[in-house]
């Protein structure tokens, strides 16, 4: 199906994306959100060159949902590498047209911007998953869409082997500032006022921000809550870091003022 409508939901790993992803699909208006260009990075050119890559971009984009909607999920780290695909070979890529491919491709979505306002959260939960290798886990109860079975059935204790690692969580949240950081230059160098909305939030009042994104798009649309299939994996091996690491900073900066 080719788009009548399109939505690029710009994200983060570990920011809440896979949940709002999976509620925008359930209501059946606002595409099937998914990581299309998880692999575009690494795919090879063949002598089509760059117009072949926007062919694939119009491949991906007859995912949509019945009233025409397409939504992909792009984040931060993956745009200078979707952007070179897509440059013609006059271009080299640079901080001067590091946005310019990606953004004409798409320049006719509704942008929306999600973000994880706890930094320190998100960085453990990358942590975690880098560990553990889980990165998604469903209800054993309950079938998810086809694009999340392959994630496994929930087990409290996936990650009790994992490690305490305050100099990688530290690395993390540098990394997590700076995807984030991107984005927000991105949004202010192409003039787009994205729809903004914080995972923490959102947790609170799922319909509202789906009505946001809806509105956009001249939909009205319905979270249905027991659609969801994704389990959320926090746990106390969550908690037990984030107080660990809080209470290091915290020691450090006092440690500083005295100093």
């Amino acid at each position: 199906m080719t788009p009548q409508k399109k939505i690029i939901l710009c994200a983060t790993q570990r920011s809440g994306s896979t949940l709002f992803s999976q509620d925008m699909a359930n209501t059946g208006k606002l595409g099937m959100p998914r990581e299309y260009f998880i692999n575009f990075p690494t795919a090879k050119k063949d002598d089509l060159g760059a117009q072949n890559w926007r062919k694939r971009i119009e491949k991906i984009e007859e995912n949509c949902s019945e009233n025409g909607v397409f939504c992909a999920k792009v984040m931060a780290t993956q745009v200078p590498y979707i952007n070179q695909r897509l440059i013609d070979g006059t271009r080299t890529l640079s901080d001067e047209n590091i946005f310019d491919a990606f953004y004409e491709a798409f320049e006719d979505a509704v942008w929306v911007f999600l973000k994880r306002e706890d930094m320190i959260k998100q960085a453990i939960s990358r942590s975690i998953m880098n560990q553990s290798r889980v990165a998604h886990a469903v209800r054993k109860d309950r079938d998810g869409p086809e694009w999340h079975m392959h994630n496994p059935e929930y087990d409290e204790n996936y990650n009790q082997e994992v490690q305490y690692r305050p100099q990688m969580l530290k690395a993390i949240v540098a990394k997590i500032n700076n995807e984030n950081l991107f984005w927000e230059i991105f949004f202010s160098r192409k003039g787009i006022k994205p729809v903004r909305v914080s995972y923490e939030d959102y947790c609170q009042d799922p319909q509202f921000y789906l009505s946001k994104v809806a509105e956009k798009i001249g939909e009205t649309v319905t979270f249905q809550q027991d659609k969801r299939s994704l389990v959320k994996l926090s746990n106390s091996k969550n908690a037990e870091f984030y107080a660990k690491f809080g209470d290091a900073a915290l020691g450090e900066f006092l440690e500083r003022l005295q100093s």
